[in-house]
């Protein structure tokens, strides 16, 4: 039987005879006078003992409020037995008390209203068991004890055998007192971040404080690992809850030995600054025995809605040799990314990668991950990019511009290409005759469309010039000779850095135009005209001083002179094209089993392009030289007057027919069910196999440009292949080099020297060949051409809905951070995901390229990884790869395993193979605030001095 009541406590203090008593399944409430001046009346046992009140004294913390200050609702399940003269209520079995945000569930209770004291307790059943231990909730914490007394006035508690989760932690206790500001002392305590009643580990300690909801300060602790003790302890500890706000605290360092290199180190020691809640920034350190250090800064951010980005920046220093003869060597590295939320017309991105050209071949081992620093070490290449872009309109003509700056680094060679500043001004496409005639399906001329794009650059690299000691074989007499160098890229060279850039301002303008012919074909028209701006014009003159033009002839070896006429020059160019296209289709109608039909697609195309040959004197862009080269045939040697070699005017005129055709084939499938919805599905065969080329009517040999070539498919919805390859339809032959008396050239060997060249005669034509001054060469090509280059890619995902599947649970994951799970997102390694058993990529690449009689280059390579999940517990993945060409396997081999230990977990990391070998293994405690409770054993190539 369940009884409920409710006491009027105001009536009750007055009389202490006023009794209503509402029917049974009500919920009872009580309300105190706000009158009520009972003092707190639950005193501390000696084992607690308040010291901050004495005798007759109040609480000296703070004044406290006294009274009752919302209804309290109970219930029991077996009975309510009211003293009323006492004031007090006794509620037996499954006794349940509600006071604000407060919640108290016992097998017994009684509640005192005079005093304002609450007393919980389980009771014991028939075996001795105790059964209905009282839980205590306040808020989002829970407190599963003994035995609780708690004051519902002053809100102080004396509690007995607690057991509450604070953050990613458990605190136990034998004794505890609960102070109004949510303070716990508990004495005989243990933390733990295990879950389980017998946790794997413990920290014990006489005394443990809870401050609030914000940490976990202990005396003298004892470590306990299955409950052996361990002679690890500290006098005092300090464990901040794990929770979403940030907060700051020190690293500890990870500590090792480079035996043959810079000795012991201690590295990635420093302290987390918890600016906000939307910026931190971590300063981290690195020395090492034998006198190198470093500094690294690193700095994440983010504004809700707006952006997000981090800032990496990192400075080392090495000693080597012996002392009195020691060398210094000093490197630096910055990372730099912000990425805008999709909002409003403007954004602005960043993604920075720059630094010494030395920095990753001897300081890329830290932080990131050991594959990311393999990664990092044997990239040679690294980009750099900073853009902002927004847009506007003018009368109803969207406009947009744009503004960046890039680099291209390459570490291996030294050479920087940046281009400071890039900016664009576009006014997108718009149709100028539309809604004029009529409704613009009836007149082609409303398809009319037009743009325009505005492009400026300022574009410095230190790598040798094209117009640097010599052009096309003529030495240029008056040539900086620094321009043939790759220049250190620093500010010493500044000055020459931009002497030599590359600057100028593009206009572009297409038009085109789209219509219909006989219902079926569709003609497309386009016209562009483009317009360069440069600041300086170049004047070509001979050794004579003579001004260079197609009436002179040069021999190789004979020099020129170059005249730099600061200001303002222009050049402009335009091109015409005109193609016309169809779609033709083909059906094979099988009526099997479960192919119904096959389709067959072609897209054919066919065009004519037409651009002008610019290079006449007349038109002032270039200067012509006549020059005899090396087989001893004349060329024409066209010299731009211009020192970019950006959107130069065409040199030569083109008159090209241009033809392509795709064919894709398309099955209809049969339902393997009669009872699905859809009867038909379509399956595709092949999504796409075509070739494209083009051939030009005005040039006076070689009309026909190579031949590409393209396949690509998809079998049985897993394996993907993709082909393309370059057929050069014309032959190649080889003749042996002669001087300028037509007198053959040995090398200082004795051996002939030999040049080839491209020939016009088609490849399945005559096999001989003789050149003009009567020399037969060697020949290359037969059949339908030759195949300068060829690639075939397979790649098959034999779990293809496992990356999907991760990506989805990572963005659900709450226990992740936006920084964290866009770091797995880039790695997805870094994500152990135990419900998906198992999951393999595998792709195999075949390159071959060949430059005429030059030795053909081939790769073929295998890669594949993948992970199986063994049991729950256990997880094992593997990257590797084979090189067939070189028989041997590849560096980024490794095989990664996983092992969940409850509140533990460990994980092994191994390369056996390769220049990078490495291995690391750590056991670690889950829970994020102990993180640095591990024990660590790795060993990489670079602490090995390699």
């Amino acid at each position: 039987m369940r009884l409920s009541c409710l006491f009027l406590v105001f009536g009750c203090i007055l009389t202490g005879t006023i009794l209503t008593t509402y029917g049974q399944n009500r919920r009872d409430s009580v309300r105190v006078s706000p009158r009520s001046t009972a003092l707190d009346s639950l005193k501390k046992p000696s084992l607690l003992r308040d010291t901050t009140a004495q005798g007759a004294q109040t609480d000296s913390l703070r004044k406290q409020s006294r009274e009752i200050e919302t209804s309290v609702t109970y219930s029991a399940q077996d009975s309510i037995i009211l003293d009323v003269n006492g004031k007090i209520a006794r509620l037996y079995g499954q006794a349940k008390i509600n006071y604000g945000n407060i919640a108290l569930d016992a097998e017994y209770i009684e509640i005192n209203w005079d005093t304002g004291i609450v007393d919980a307790q389980g009771v014991k059943d028939s075996t001795g068991k105790v059964v209905g231990a009282p839980i205590f909730t306040e808020g989002n914490q829970k407190y599963e004890t003994e035995r609780i007394q708690y004051n519902i006035k002053t809100k102080k508690a004396i509690i007995g055998g607690v057991i509450t989760q604070q953050g990613e932690g458990y605190v136990r206790g034998t004794d505890v007192f609960k102070d109004p500001y949510d303070n716990l002392y508990i004495k005989g305590a243990i933390y733990t971040t295990c879950n389980l009643p017998n946790p794997h580990f413990h920290i014990a300690a006489r005394k443990i404080k809870v401050v609030g909801n914000k940490q976990v300060v202990s005396g003298p602790f004892n470590f306990y690992l299955s409950g052996i003790p361990l002679p690890l302890g500290l006098p005092f500890g300090f464990f901040p809850y794990s929770s979403e706000k940030r907060k700051s605290g020190v690293i500890v360092p990870t500590y090792g030995e480079e035996p043959t290199n810079r000795g012991f180190f201690l590295r990635q020691g420093g302290y987390y600054w918890a600016m906000s809640d939307f910026m931190d920034m971590s300063f981290l350190g690195e020395v090492y025995s034998r006198g190198g250090w470093g500094l690294n800064v690193r700095s994440t951010y983010t504004k809700k809605y707006a952006y997000s980005g981090s800032l990496d920046l990192r400075f080392n220093r090495q000693s080597t040799g012996d002392e009195g003869f020691k060398s210094r060597t000093d490197a630096f590295w910055i990372s730099w990314s912000h990425s805008p939320v999709s909002k409003g017309t403007g954004r602005f991105s960043a993604s920075v990668n720059l630094g010494s050209t030395n920095y990753n071949s001897k300081f890329a081992y830290a932080g990131a991950g050991v594959q990311n620093d393999i990664n990092r070490r044997i990239s040679s290449s690294f980009t750099s990019s900073i853009s902002y872009s927004n847009s506007f309109s003018i009368k109803n003509l969207p406009v947009t511009y744009s503004a960046s700056a890039r680099q291209d680094m390459n570490t291996v060679t030294g050479i920087v290409n940046t281009s400071l500043p890039e900016f664009n001004i576009s006014l997108n496409r718009f149709y100028p005759l539309k809604g004029k005639g009529g409704s613009s399906s009836k007149y082609f001329w409303q398809t009319l469309n037009m743009a325009y794009q505005l492009d400026g650059y300022n574009r410095i690299s230190n790598s040798p010039q094209s117009f640097a000691t010599s052009y096309q074989g003529l030495p240029i007499s008056n040539a900086y000779q620094t321009n043939g160098d790759t220049l250190p890229f620093n500010f010493s060279n500044a000055g020459l850095l931009w002497k030599r850039a590359d600057k100028g301002v593009t206009h572009t303008i297409p038009v085109s135009m789209t219509m219909k012919l006989l219902k079926y074909l569709s003609m497309n028209y386009s016209f562009n005209y483009k317009e360069t701006w440069y600041p300086q014009k170049l004047t070509f003159y001979d050794a004579q001083n003579r001004l260079i033009n197609s009436d002179l002839s040069f021999n190789q070896g004979d020099s020129i002179r170059i005249d730099t006429a600061r200001g303002f020059a222009r050049s402009s160019s335009y091109s015409a094209s005109a193609s016309l296209t169809t779609n033709i289709y083909g059906m094979f109608n099988v009526h099997g089993k479960r192919i119904e039909a096959i389709r067959h697609r072609m897209v054919p195309s066919i065009g004519f392009s037409f651009t002008p040959d610019l290079s006449p004197d007349k038109f002032g862009f270039y200067q012509i030289a006549m020059v005899q080269d090396s087989s001893g045939e004349m060329t024409k040697v066209r010299l731009p007057r211009f020192s970019s070699t950006s959107n130069l005017p065409s040199a030569s005129l083109s008159k090209s027919i241009t033809f392509s055709l795709s064919n894709t084939l398309e099955a209809k499938i049969k339902a393997k069910s009669d009872t699905a919805k859809v009867k038909y599905e379509k399956v595709s065969l092949l999504d796409n196999f075509g070739f494209s080329g083009s051939y030009n009517l005005a040039a006076d040999s070689l009309k026909l440009s190579n031949i590409s070539i393209s396949a690509r498919t998809k079998l049985f919805k897993k394996v993907d292949i993709n082909f393309t390859s370059t057929l050069d339809p014309y032959r190649m032959v080889q003749l042996q080099s002669v001087d300028a008396d037509n007198n053959p050239v040995f090398d200082s060997n004795g051996n002939p020297v030999y040049i080839q060249r491209r020939v016009d005669e088609f490849a399945w034509r005559s096999s001989r060949y003789t050149s003009n001054t009567g020399r037969v060469g060697k020949v290359q090509g037969s059949s339908l051409g030759r195949i300068t280059s060829l690639n075939l890619s397979i790649s098959t995902s034999l779990n293809p809905n496992a990356s999907k599947k991760t990506t989805e649970k990572v963005d659900k994951d709450p226990t992740l951070d936006e920084q964290t799970k866009q770091q797995i997102k880039a790695n997805p390694n870094l994500y152990v995901d135990f419900d998906i058993p198992w999951n393999a990529n595998v792709a195999y690449n075949f390159n071959y390229s060949k430059d005429g009689f030059r030795a053909s280059s081939v790769v073929q390579t295998l890669t594949f990884n993948g992970e199986v999940k063994l049991t729950e517990k256990w997880r094992i993945g593997v990257t590797s790869g084979y090189d067939f060409t070189r028989n041997y396997v590849v560096n980024t081999t490794a095989i990664n395993i996983f092992r969940d230990l409850h509140c533990w977990q460990m994980t092994a990391n191994w390369a056996p193979f390769g220049s990078y070998q490495y291995y690391s293994i750590d056991i670690q405690v889950k829970a994020s605030m102990l993180k640095d409770l591990k024990l660590s054993r790795r060993r990489t190539w670079y602490d090995q001095g390699r």
